[in-house]
C-alpha cells in the first residue's frame, strides 16, 4: 500500500514489489531475533526459522504480485477490447452516415493516409475503396496539398477552424475538375489531428457559368449590331417619312391648284348645268386634296382617323352649299376608325357624293333637316350608314341607273372596293353601305 500511494496511485513492477516485500521482512525478522533471541542460538535460530520463513514470504508475495498483476492486464486487455469494439462500430455508424452524402467525403490520419472515404469519393476519382484506403492524396491528386490543410495555420488548426477553398485539381483519369474543398483539422480525442474533407464539384456549374459569360458577351455584341441596324433603320424611316409627307404636300398642292384652275374656269361659264358639274368636280378634287392633306400633317402617315377626315369633309360641303342657314344639321358618330389611303380616297369620294346629292336635292323649298354618317368597324369589314330626312328618293326611280353622275359615281366606288349597298326609303333616305379593307 506504501508503494502504491508513494508511486502517485499507481501499482509497482513485481519484481519491486517482491524486493521490498524481502527487505521488510528482513528487517523484522532480525530485529525480533535481537529481541527475543539469546546470542549462542542466533545462528540456530537465523538458519532454521528467520531464513526458511524470510524465503516462504518473499515466495508467497512474488506469487502473489504476479496474481494480481495478471489480473490487471487481463482487465486492461479487456478494457482495449471495449474501446477498440467501440471504435470499430463508430468507424462502422460513421461509414454508413457519410455514405448517404452525395458529395465526396474522406477522412486522413495524422500521416494523411485515407482511413475513411464514402461512395461518392470512390466515383469521384474511379477508384475502389480498397484501393484508396491507407494512400495518401499525392497518390492520386498532383495537386494533393491544395485539397487539405497545407495552408492552414496552427491557430486554425488549434481552433478546428474549417477552410474552404476553391481550386482546379486533375483526377486519375486526366480530367480536369473545379472543386470546392471545405476541410476541417481535429485535435480533440479520439482521433486528434485526423482530417475530415468534404469535396463538392462544380465543374458543370463553372462551364454553364462561362457560357452565360460567353453568351452575354455575344448578346451585348448582337445587341450593339442590332441598334447600330435600328439606328440605320430609323433614320431610312424617317427620311421615307419626311419624303412621302412631301409628296402628300405636293399633291395636295397640285389639287387646289385644279380646284383653282375649276374656278377660274368657271367664271367664264354661264350654262348652270355646267356651272354645276363644275362645283361637283371641285368638291370631288377637295375630297381628294383633303386626304392628302390629313396624312401630310399626321404622325402616322399610313392611317388618317376617318372620324376628323368625315368632320373636316361635311364641314366644307354645308359651306359651299350654305346648309347650316337653310336649317339643316349635320351630324356624325365615327369613334376611334382608322383607315389606310386605299380606303380613305374612295370612301371619301362616296361619302363626298352623298351628303352634296342630299344637299341638291333632299331639302327643297326651304326644307329644313338633317344629315347622318355613322361608320363602324368590326375587324377589316366597314358598315357605312348614311341618311338624311328630306324628300326621300322617288320610289320609280331606278337609283341604280339614273343619268346624273352622282349616285352613279357611288354604285362604282362600292364595286371597285367589294362592297354592298342597300338603299331603305321608308324614312327620307337612307343608305347602308359594306366595304372590305384590302389586307
Amino acid at each position: 500500500m506504501a508503494s502504491y500511494i508513494a508511486n502517485k496511485r499507481k501499482f509497482v513492477p513485481t519484481w519491486v514489489a517482491v524486493l521490498l516485500i524481502g527487505l521488510s521482512e528482513t528487517l523484522v525478522s532480525c530485529y525480533t531475533l535481537i529481541l527475543v533471541t539469546k546470542p549462542s542460538e542466533f545462528f540456530n535460530v537465523v538458519t532454521t526459522v528467520a531464513i526458511p520463513m524470510i524465503v516462504f514470504n518473499v515466495i508467497g508475495m512474488a506469487i502473489f504480485a504476479m496474481v494480481v498483476n495478471n489480473i490487471l492486464d487481463e482487465k486492461n486487455i479487456q478494457r482495449k477490447i471495449q474501446l477498440l469494439e467501440v471504435e470499430v462500430e463508430s468507424k462502422r455508424n460513421l461509414s454508413a452516415i457519410i455514405n448517404t452524402i452525395s458529395h465526396p467525403v474522406y477522412v486522413l490520419d495524422r500521416d494523411q493516409r485515407f482511413v475513411l472515404v464514402n461512395d461518392s469519393f470512390c466515383r469521384f476519382i474511379g477508384r475502389l475503396r480498397e484501393d484508396i484506403l491507407k494512400k495518401t492524396p499525392r497518390d492520386f491528386f498532383p495537386e494533393g496539398d491544395l485539397l487539405f490543410y497545407q495552408d492552414m495555420t496552427d491557430e486554425d488548426i488549434q481552433n478546428q477552424t474549417s477552410r474552404e477553398r476553391e481550386v482546379t485539381i486533375t483526377i486519375p483519369d486526366g480530367q480536369k475538375c473545379t472543386i470546392i474543398s471545405t476541410s476541417t483539422v481535429f485535435t480533440d480525442a479520439p482521433c486528434p489531428g485526423f482530417v475530415v474533407g468534404v469535396i463538392q464539384d462544380i465543374t458543370e456549374r463553372k462551364r454553364i457559368e462561362m457560357a452565360l459569360r460567353e453568351t452575354n458577351e455575344n448578346l451585348k455584341e448582337e445587341n450593339a449590331q442590332r441598334l447600330e441596324a435600328e439606328g440605320k433603320l430609323q433614320k431610312s424611316y424617317d427620311e421615307k417619312v419626311i419624303l412621302l409627307q412631301e409628296v402628300h404636300h405636293r399633291v395636295k398642292n397640285n389639287l387646289q391648284i385644279i380646284i383653282s384652275l375649276l374656278n377660274l374656269q368657271s367664271r367664264y361659264i354661264k350654262d348652270e348645268p355646267t356651272l354645276a358639274a363644275i362645283k361637283d368636280s371641285q368638291n370631288r378634287v377637295r375630297a381628294m386634296a383633303l386626304v392628302h392633306e390629313k396624312l401630310y400633317r399626321s404622325e402616322d402617315i399610313s392611317f388618317i382617323s376617318l372620324e376628323d377626315y368625315v368632320k373636316f369633309l361635311g364641314t366644307g360641303l354645308f359651306q359651299t352649299y350654305d346648309a347650316r342657314s337653310r336649317g339643316i344639321l349635320f351630324t356624325m358618330e365615327i369613334h376611334n376608325v382608322d383607315v389606310d389611303i386605299d380606303v380613305a380616297i374612295p370612301l371619301g369620294l362616296l361619302i363626298n357624293e352623298l351628303i352634296a346629292n342630299s344637299l341638291k336635292y333632299a331639302f327643297p323649298d326651304d326644307r329644313k333637316g338633317e344629315i347622318f354618317v355613322g361608320v363602324k368597324k368590326e375587324g377589316n369589314t366597314l358598315t357605312i350608314l348614311f341618311r338624311d330626312t328630306g324628300i326621300g328618293i322617288p320610289a320609280d326611280l331606278d337609283w341604280r341607273n339614273v343619268p346624273s353622275l352622282g349616285l352613279r359615281l357611288v354604285t362604282t366606288l362600292v364595286d371597285q372596293m367589294d362592297g354592298t349597298v342597300e338603299l331603305d326609303r321608308s324614312a327620307g333616305t337612307s343608305f347602308t353601305i359594306v366595304v372590305k379593307e384590302r389586307k
